[in-house]
């Protein structure tokens, strides 16, 4: 196996995490937005760019998220995968920001312990 580069993110593959980002490896990625930041991330490790795909929001006029949080003002999800992986599901009143919540959530799956701020 080449150990020139590092292995792509998997699902449910942990068995090799030091190829994994640290949070010692986020100094470039301070004050960027999420979108910008898993962008670049992805070109550090030579991971192949996000893809981002929007999917239906089902029954979300009257109910809530995970977190309690009203879903009245959520129109968009979006969904961002890496290497054919879903990392992240993002929700919003724009795609823009349905982008944005997708992209901290996929970082966050990327780089556990570290919050990404809206």
């Amino acid at each position: 196996k080449n150990r020139s580069q590092p292995d792509t993110p998997r699902s449910g593959n942990n068995s090799n995490s030091s190829s994994l980002p640290t949070s010692n490896d986020l100094g470039g990625l301070i004050g960027k937005n999420g979108a910008r930041a898993l962008h670049e991330l992805c070109s550090k490790y030579r991971w192949e760019m996000p893809k981002y795909n929007s999917i239906e929001p089902h029954n979300l006029a009257n109910s809530t998220d995970n977190d309690g949080n009203s879903n009245k003002d959520i129109s968009f999800v979006l969904t961002a995968h890496i290497n054919g992986v879903e990392l992240g599901r993002g929700r919003g009143g724009t795609k823009g920001s349905a982008k944005q919540d997708a992209s901290r959530k996929a970082l966050a799956a990327l780089v556990p312990g570290v919050v990404f701020d809206p």
